[in-house]
């Protein structure tokens, strides 16, 4: 991270999780902070490339002025970026293997690391969010699972991974017509023999040629199909997330205080069905809400409920209901007004918090 003008006063380090794995964090403090959000990527890239921005197109992500972690910032959020396992500039749990890890839930754990760590470096009355976008917003979930009571304040999941039924269908070996769904019964067995193969494609950001062009231009991203092990703990994840009852990994077990659910319609990555029935499913202490972006003549929505506040930020979210995105939120175009509703949104959470 290394290559990015930070403002004054970020602080980089490195986190030794339980693996023993370093995991590089940077932490920007903001003048009279409301509230710390730890921001979580998704699959296959690093932390700079889903929350800053291309100083030009096609270029890779190292510019935080403009940024949607920069809306974050000049609203007043204390953030703290890290580079998951085996993504980014971490360490591997197997060093020759980039892009891997062995278990989902070895992620989540390394988010309660991180958080206890942010919270360390804050002031104690302080409160602490998770940030996640795709596969972050799946870890974000499942961490508020493994926890008797809620480890963060409050959660915004911007096309959270929790619904994968879509991905079954991406085509494989196209000549052959044979698609993800087609490993799918014997995907566990996959996992146990060859882990590391790259064999599960997913879908490119037709929608925005660009922002496939700026993954590619990032070395420390990985444009190849996702490998097995990766690929068959996203299905293990997603089917116990979306399984409902009270099982301890549905989506009922999770562990919140206020959450707010972002999901463009046009998703074809992160299913926004996922996002639905966390809206459905969760219970939470405070306020829910759900916004489904649409776009290009299919509308949009906004809800909310629980201890609603319908303030600012609730205008600006439901402003962005018809914005056109597709997939990756913290980037495509819209993006500097989502970061600022999303500001609003956890300054008005962190304020109802006393």
């Amino acid at each position: 991270m290394e290559l990015v003008d930070w403002p004054a006063g970020t602080e980089r380090s490195f986190l030794r999780n339980a693996q023993g794995l370093r995991l590089p964090l940077v932490r920007v403090p903001a003048a009279n902070a409301r509230a710390t959000v730890v921001l979580v990527h998704g699959v296959a890239v690093c932390a700079r490339h889903d929350f800053l921005r291309a100083p030009r197109r096609g270029a890779r992500h190292t510019t935080f002025d403009g940024s949607f972690a920069h809306a974050l910032w000049r609203a007043g959020l204390t953030l703290v970026l890290y580079d998951q396992q085996g993504m980014g500039e971490a360490d591997s749990v197997r060093p020759s293997c980039r892009h891997y890890f062995e278990r989902f839930d070895d992620l989540a754990e390394d988010l309660l690391a991180v958080t206890a760590a942010a919270a360390a470096a804050a002031p104690p009355a302080l409160p602490l969010y998770w940030l996640g976008l795709s596969m972050g917003g799946g870890v974000c979930v499942r961490a508020s699972q493994l926890r008797a009571t809620p480890a963060a304040a409050g959660l915004v999941l911007l096309a959270p991974m929790l619904c994968l039924t879509a991905a079954r269908e991406e085509l494989l070996l196209p000549a052959l017509g044979i698609r993800n769904r087609h490993l799918y019964p014997v995907m566990r067995q996959l996992s146990a023999c060859i882990p590391t193969a790259q064999l599960v494609r997913k879908a490119p950001n037709a929608a925005f040629p660009h922002l496939e062009e700026e993954l590619l231009a990032e070395p420390l991203n990985h444009s190849a199909p996702l490998r097995v092990r990766v690929a068959a703990e996203f299905v293990l994840a997603t089917e116990a997330f979306m399984g409902g009852g009270e099982a301890a990994r549905a989506l009922e077990a999770a562990r919140v205080g206020d959450v707010l659910l972002v999901h463009a319609l046009a998703d074809t990555l992160a299913e926004p069905d996922g996002s639905r029935a966390a809206y459905e499913r969760m219970s939470v202490e405070g306020e829910k809400a759900l916004l489904l972006v649409g776009g290009g003549g299919v509308e949009g929505s906004f809800r909310r409920e629980g201890k609603g506040r319908g303030g600012a930020a609730a205008a600006a979210l439901e402003r962005l209901k018809d914005c056109g995105m597709w997939h990756a939120l913290t980037l495509e175009p819209g993006f500097e007004r989502l970061g600022e509703a999303i500001g609003l949104w956890i300054g008005e959470s962190a304020a109802a918090r006393g």
